[in-house]
């Protein structure tokens, strides 16, 4: 304990599916008056978000990123000297793993006093996750209900504690966005006779996109152009994004397509209908 409250250490990075979740964790950590520091990998992405925050955020370049995925898992266990050192110094109270490889090794590295729980953002728990349910973690917290399976679930009603909370939500998306949508927006009735003439539509991925969704939906979204008039904005992705701004070309439709969106609570504002990509 100081004289903030708690110590929080949130191990978050890789990409905003991790990134922004713990982002509102947190504020509201900040907010009830604990002190809060986020540790990362320090990739491009993470950068840039935390450029713009007010925490003191700490950077451990991953050893694991760069490794298949068996050799990742050996590697897990081999802790960064360095890491273990600054934890060690800081002494957290509580430290928060939000998922995949950038928060791993802080996780491995917690000291005993130091009490680990993971957040699992996705349908279902990533290998990472999964792992330290087992060897670190005293509480497991799902975003969407059924993450971990049974067995999982029952390891941590005997060994520790599992909840489903949900998934954390920018307070703009939870307050800004949403009513101003509730006010200007139109919506899709199942049982209504007749759709809009026009409609919004966003289309996301995560930050870093999803091959699949930016693959199939151009082409779905191409037929239904056909009877109603569509307005696209495109969240494709670093890696996909020249590839879906020639599709679109080429089925002739017009869509707004962007790698990245940071500002992602105008989008919802303005967007009457909203497809996302799941990881299950």
């Amino acid at each position: 304990m100081t004289k903030w409250g708690l110590t929080i250490m949130i191990a978050t990075g890789g990409t905003g599916g991790h990134i922004y979740p713990a982002l509102t964790l947190a504020h509201q950590f900040k907010k009830d008056g604990n002190k809060v520091i986020i540790v990362g990998t320090g990739n491009d992405i993470e950068k840039k978000i935390f450029a713009t925050e007010e925490f003191e955020v700490r950077y451990f370049k991953s050893k694991l990123q760069d490794y298949p995925i068996y050799k990742k898992l050996f590697l897990l266990f081999r802790v960064n000297k360095d890491l273990e050192e600054f934890i060690r110094d800081t002494k957290p109270d509580l430290i928060l793993g939000m998922g995949g490889y950038a928060s791993a090794q802080v996780c491995v590295s917690g000291e005993r006093e130091s009490c680990v729980i993971i957040h699992e953002q996705n349908a279902i728990a990533g290998r990472v996750n999964r792992l330290l349910l087992f060897l670190k973690a005293r509480a497991a917290i799902e975003g969407l209900p059924g993450a971990f399976n049974w067995f999982e679930k029952l390891y941590m009603y005997f060994f520790g504690s599992h909840a489903y909370c949900g998934n954390p939500v920018r307070e703009k998306i939870s307050h800004d966005a949403f009513v101003r949508r509730k006010s200007n927006g139109r919506y899709l009735d199942s049982k209504a006779k007749s759709y809009p003439k026009e409609l919004r539509i966003l289309v996301m991925g995560g930050s870093q996109g999803a091959r699949s969704i930016n693959r199939i939906v151009p082409e779905a979204l191409a037929k239904a152009n056909e009877k109603i008039d569509i307005q696209i904005l495109h969240v494709t992705g670093e890696d996909d994004y020249e590839y879906v701004k020639d599709l679109y070309s080429r089925l002739d439709i017009e869509a707004k397509v962007k790698k990245y969106y940071p500002e992602i609570e105008n989008a919802y504002a303005s967007s009457q209908f909203l497809l996302f990509l799941v990881n299950k």
